[in-house]
């Protein structure tokens, strides 16, 4: 015979959420820290690790809450509307691995913007370059020659040229600790290259960053 007794088993809880198609990755964050705030009350949130499934379409974002030592898994699976856009890209900023957001960033909207200008044609080319290529953004990123920053405003910009000799820049800025968000990205088709602080035009595009105030810091 079995004495009644009780069993207690210590039990970990792994919530999952799924992103909607028509939200971008940091609303889709801010949803949910919401919704944990409401239901469990004040919890630390850090954003432990961001796991990059790119060639599958993938986001995974794990976020622990140490307070109830619960998991909340935010899964990025869905297809966003219009051009495909990586969600996020991974990089490197002097020596610290950080994380690229793209997808519903500031620069998503300004490179299509861009792309469907009805202004300069050198202008509409060199950002429908990057819509043409849903990983030149990572590619850019991945493979820079150099990385420069601006202290003025904060701006870095990753330099990479590809094997027909094109220039390619991706320029983010930070949006909290070690994640960034695109700012803008273009193959440099617009030789030459004007710069705003002097009114003169450079040859090379290398030279009207720094003209801008732009300084080299790694590669």
């Amino acid at each position: 015979m079995c004495k009644k007794g009780h069993l207690t088993r210590k039990v970990k809880l792994v919530h999952v959420f799924v992103k909607a198609p028509d939200t971008n990755l940091w609303q889709s964050l801010a949803l949910l820290i919401g919704f944990v705030s409401t239901n469990f009350g004040e919890v630390q949130f850090s954003l432990s690790a961001v796991v990059e499934f790119l060639t599958a379409g993938i986001t995974v974002v794990t976020i622990a809450v140490g307070t109830i030592g619960a998991f909340f898994l935010l899964v990025v699976a869905a297809a966003t509307a219009g051009y495909e856009w990586p969600s996020a890209v991974p990089g490197w900023i002097e020596g610290k691995q950080v994380t690229i957001i793209v997808e519903g960033s500031y620069g998503q909207g300004h490179i299509a913007e861009r792309a469907e200008s009805g202004k300069d044609p050198c202008i509409r080319s060199s950002h429908q370059a990057i819509l043409d290529d849903k990983y030149m953004t990572q590619k850019i990123v991945m493979h820079a020659s150099k990385l420069l920053l601006n202290p003025n405003n904060g701006q870095y910009v990753y330099y990479f040229v590809d094997d027909a000799g094109k220039e390619w820049a991706v320029f983010i800025e930070e949006y909290e600790n070690k994640y960034y968000q695109l700012i803008t990205a273009y193959r440099a088709d617009c030789a030459p290259f004007r710069c705003r602080k002097d009114n003169k035009d450079y040859s090379s595009i290398l030279e009207k960053w720094l003209c801008e105030g732009f300084i080299q810091i790694s590669y």
